[in-house]
């Protein structure tokens, strides 16, 4: 028999302790049989490649893509991505988190400034925490502040580049940001932006290319994240922007360099899942119906695009926990949003709609939901 495992350090328990006494603990769900509200599959597609059979074999890649592992359907994969994406390039990553990380921690420099959204996600501001730039958070959305930090950061550090980073749709919040606005303040004040298009990605735009190029098509960012683990229903992410910047990450973005090349498998079936989230137009189309169709039930009308994050505000973590029981009790798996995903005293629940849903499911989670719904 092994030796008992040691116990963690004391520093480590207590950080344990203190989530199980706050009521922040976290473990991993058992699985819920009744209606789904937690997924991002905003699309339905998660599932639709059960039962398709695919060519590759198990073989792994052998290497990161700098060694053994750059197989030529990879650069093809990526340059389908850039067509579908409206980019000069695209650099492929095993997630979006490590899409984000790369960026942010190879792109701003010693001495740069970034001024990013604070309900940007984790992924973003872990990435930020490697870089060795000045970091400033700008109040959610709010356009005035993140004026006049750019202005101010531009006299204060004159020599310093200015980076703005955002996402298109914020997963916490539900809510949509502006790039015109962004792309605009970027443009007047020698700043560049940096857009994560998770949340977005198949929900919206030109064969579901996001929210970026439906608002400015003939424009660009100077680096574009489109992530495959939300409405595309898969994993995996594709980073967008010029020949130049890819080769910039190649060379400098300590994720992409020192991890493992995705095997072949992985990359048909990327293939397959970027071709079928480009012909979902009848899906993008259902999934706004429904997202009007349970507004509706509240009495409310919204123009399309509509967010299919839906955040109720239930100020409290027992008391958020407890409304989110009630409704998984009648059947809806319906979570609670708690620090520090978010800041205490901004508890909520988080209400994700999808193409697949039912009208009679949405009409019944609506009516569970009318004695939150403000």
């Amino acid at each position: 028999m092994p030796e008992p495992h040691l116990p963690l350090p004391l520093s480590l328990q207590k950080r344990l302790d203190k989530v199980q006494l706050e009521g922040t603990f976290r473990s991993l769900p058992k699985p819920f049989t009744g209606v789904d509200f937690t997924s991002n599959d905003y699309l339905g597609l998660a599932h639709d490649g059960k039962n398709i059979k695919f060519t590759s074999s198990l073989e792994g890649s052998m290497g990161s893509r700098l060694l053994q592992g750059n197989l030529p359907q990879i650069l093809d994969l990526e340059k389908e991505a850039a067509l579908l994406f409206q980019s000069e390039a695209t650099l492929w990553f095993s997630s979006g988190y490590q899409a984000n990380l790369a960026v942010m921690s190879s792109i701003p420099q010693k001495g740069d400034i970034i001024l990013f959204d604070q309900e940007c996600h984790a992924s973003l501001k872990d990435g930020m925490r490697l870089s060795l730039a000045h970091k400033f958070g700008y109040k959610h959305l709010d356009y005035f502040q993140l004026e006049k930090k750019l202005k101010l950061n531009r006299i204060k550090f004159p020599n310093a580049q200015l980076y703005v980073v955002s996402e298109s749709l914020f997963s916490m919040s539900g809510k949509w940001s502006d790039p015109n606005i962004l792309y605009a303040l970027c443009e007047q004040n020698g700043a560049y932006l940096i857009y994560d298009e998770a949340h977005s990605t198949g929900v919206v735009g030109n064969n579901g290319g996001g929210w970026f190029h439906y608002h400015l098509p003939n424009k660009t960012a100077l680096s574009i994240t489109y992530t495959l683990g939300k409405a595309p229903g898969f994993a995996g992410a594709f980073v967008a922007g010029s020949q130049r910047l890819i080769n910039y990450l190649i060379n400098f973005a300590r994720p992409f360099i020192y991890t493992t090349a995705p095997p072949n498998l992985m990359v048909e079936a990327t293939r397959w899942v970027i071709h079928k989230m480009a012909m979902a137009e009848d899906r993008r189309l259902e999934l706004q119906e429904k997202l009007a169709f349970f507004y509706a039930q509240f009495g409310k009308t919204v123009s399309a695009p509509i967010s299919p994050i839906i955040p109720i505000p239930i100020t409290g973590i027992s008391e958020c926990k407890e409304v989110a029981q009630q409704l998984q009790n009648q059947g809806f798996n319906v979570k609670a949003i708690l620090p520090p995903t978010v800041l205490p005293g901004t508890e909520r629940l988080r209400i994700n709609i999808t193409a697949l849903h039912t009208y009679e499911e949405l009409r019944n989670l609506a009516k569970a939901l009318k004695p939150w719904w403000s």
